[in-house]
């Protein structure tokens, strides 16, 4: 008879416990915590404006993280990391090692050249020191080649464009990041016998133009105390936001993160608008912090977490020791749906076999 109570008792209090609390458990992941305070503490400054791409910087009060990272092409450039296929070579992994022994951030997006095709980094990671051959996830960015050009990947010195990172950050499939591809290549009036991003970047005439876009926001780190990062903003539209750990993290992504949102402000095709408010932008950060942040698999150091905020903000963040190392948001596409409700984004880490991957280059795709 106790035992009955006993167990009619234990499960009453499970029904008290899921009613009380209806969030699931991820929900109230402690680890969030900095990202719930970032909102009030991130603050937006005076915005600075070249033709149709305004920069708004996000700067601390106070920082709170001095640690040394050193970013990915610092670190392939001292020969500290080293990125190659794996030893029967497939399209979404790499093999990943740090030979240093200083902590390393590959950031969501960037591209690295070479080896059997260009590929861009899946997911934030933050290697620890002297780690060896951890998978690393990636997608490719050149469709029309599968040959070695060389025993290792090399610094592309790049990142994708906005709508590259965004679907990469919502795990989207190998088929849609070589549609953007494709897309920013023809809205870019640039061709490439193997369809590489890299080929976008090193077009003489988009070069031209990204060189007046750089120069133009130059000195905005230097001349701007405690920035850690910034929100785009691109014919008037919000377009992303990243924030890093401290500024020297910062410094050493800008310049990619740069020529990435002057592709995207050169091929705009969105109507103009007038810039928004310093409440507007400060805004966007706020609702971008708002909603819920999801854990995800990672295998660095740190816990990363997939963002959905309101207003249709997605994006992600990597949190290490009560740190952001990273938070990057992005204002939804024209058209796109929610997560939960894409079908391409059910199965969150699929990507196409390299058997898939091979039949959509032969096909042309």
């Amino acid at each position: 008879m106790n035992m009955t109570k006993t167990a009619i008792l234990s499960m009453g209090m499970s029904i008290c416990f899921l009613l009380c609390n209806p969030k699931p458990a991820w929900a109230q992941d402690q680890g969030t915590a900095p990202l719930t305070e970032a909102a009030s503490q991130l603050l937006v400054g005076a915005p600075t404006n070249y033709q149709n791409l305004t920069i708004y910087p996000i700067t601390l009060a106070e920082l709170n993280d001095p640690s040394r990272y050193i970013s990915q092409d610092k670190a392939m450039a001292k020969n500290m990391i080293r990125i190659t296929e794996q030893g029967s070579a497939s399209v979404p992994t790499l093999k990943l090692t740090n030979k240093s022994k200083n902590k390393i951030f590959i950031m969501t997006g960037e591209i690295i050249t070479g080896a059997k095709q260009d590929r861009m980094s899946a997911q934030d990671i933050l290697l620890g020191p002297h780690k060896k051959n951890i998978a690393m996830k990636v997608y490719c960015v050149e469709s029309g080649r599968w040959v070695h050009q060389s025993r290792q990947f090399a610094a592309g010195g790049t990142a994708g464009t906005k709508k590259l990172r965004m679907s990469a950050t919502n795990k989207a499939s190998q088929s849609e990041i070589w549609s953007n591809v494709a897309e920013k290549s023809r809205d870019s009036d640039v061709r490439s016998s193997t369809g590489t991003m890299q080929a976008v970047y090193q077009d003489p005439k988009i070069r031209k133009k990204i060189a007046a876009y750089q120069q133009a926001f130059s000195k905005l780190p230097q001349n701007t105390k405690n920035m850690v990062g910034f929100i785009t903003v691109i014919k008037g539209q919000i377009s992303s936001a990243d924030v890093f750990a401290n500024p020297k993290l910062m410094s050493d992504l800008w310049k990619k993160l740069m020529k990435a949102a002057a592709v995207d402000a050169v091929t705009s095709k969105e109507a103009s608008q007038n810039n928004p408010s310093l409440e507007v932008a400060q805004q966007f950060l706020k609702d971008g912090l708002s909603g819920t942040f999801k854990p995800i698999d990672n295998p660095g150091l740190g816990r990363e977490y997939l963002v959905e905020g309101q207003n249709g903000i997605t994006g992600s963040s990597l949190v290490h020791q009560s740190n952001i190392i990273h938070l990057a948001l992005f204002s939804p596409e024209k058209g796109d749906q929610p997560r939960e409700l894409r079908p391409d984004l059910r199965n969150r880490n699929r990507i196409p076999s390299q058997q898939e991957a091979s039949d959509n280059r032969s096909q042309g795709r």
